[in-house]
Formats: structure tokens, sequence, C-alpha cells
């Protein structure tokens, strides 16, 4: 099946599924294809402002506050997460929402709420388990080690 028909027939598009959606492909603002983020995009933007965005909660812009490397499910796989810290007194439910930053690129990520802030701010959550050749093929020029650790939320 071409990647532009497994997209249109992909979950997201249809608004269902949102687990599933959460490990697919998702289109950038400008029509360009963007796999989930590596972990050296993930680090490289912490501090950055992100838009979350569903059906269900609607828009919210969100800071990206950590990006830890977690514990893969074996040797062939990468496992790391972006924390992101909402706006004082807005919470957000788990789904999938579309992850877009101010210059059009984006994501489609699988995000549940996690313990706020020591300041109250609601935070969300995205996990990521791929495999190792995946990141390979993705990491970007000049970029961090997929397996470089990085400080979780202080």
């Amino acid at each position: 099946m071409p990647l532009t028909e497994a997209i249109e027939r992909s979950s997201w598009s249809a608004g269902t599924d949102r687990v599933g959606a959460a490990l697919r492909v998702g289109l950038t603002a400008g029509g360009g294809v963007s796999a989930i983020p590596c972990h050296a995009e993930l680090t490289d933007a912490i501090g950055r402002t992100y838009t979350f965005a569903s059906e269900q909660a609607g828009a919210v812009e969100v800071r990206l506050i950590a990006a830890p490397a977690g514990t893969p499910m074996d040797d062939e796989f990468l496992c790391y997460s972006a924390h992101f810290e909402l706006p004082v007194g807005v919470r957000l439910p788990q789904d999938t929402y579309r992850v877009s930053d101010a210059d059009g690129t984006g994501w489609d990520l699988f995000a549940t709420p996690t313990r706020p802030t020591a300041q109250g701010a609601g935070t969300m959550c995205v996990v990521i388990h791929r495999a190792k050749d995946q990141q390979a093929a993705q990491q970007p020029q000049g970029g961090a080690s997929p397996d470089t650790p990085t400080p979780g939320p202080a």
C-alpha cells in the first residue's frame, strides 16, 4: 500500500483507534512526512514551545521540559520520553495529540497526564519505543547519539 493511502486510511485522520495512531506516520503542516521524533530532536528542543491539538481538547500551547532516556525492551530497541508542561490551571486528558512546532514540524503522539510541577502546572508525557534501525535512518546530521541519556525533570 502506498504511503499516502496508508496515511489516509490511518486512524488519526478518521479520529479512531487513538493508541495505534501514536505509532503511525503523520503529515507536517507543509505537507511533508515526519516520523515520530528521534531522541536527539527532543533533547535539542527542550524549552521550546509546541501546540498540542486534538478534537477533544482543542489546541493548547505547551513547553517541552525534559526528554529523558528510558529502558528499552531489549537490545534492538530504544526508549525515551518527552515531558511537556501545560499552562497553569490547564489539564488535558490522555489522548493522541497533534504536537506541532512554530516551523510546521509536527507529529501525532499519544500523551498521558502526569504529576504536576512543583508550581502546580499540569504535565503530559509521551513515551516512545522504537527499533534502533528506525532511529539510525532518521538521525539528524550532527545530532547527539540516540543512546545519549538526558536528565529528567528537576
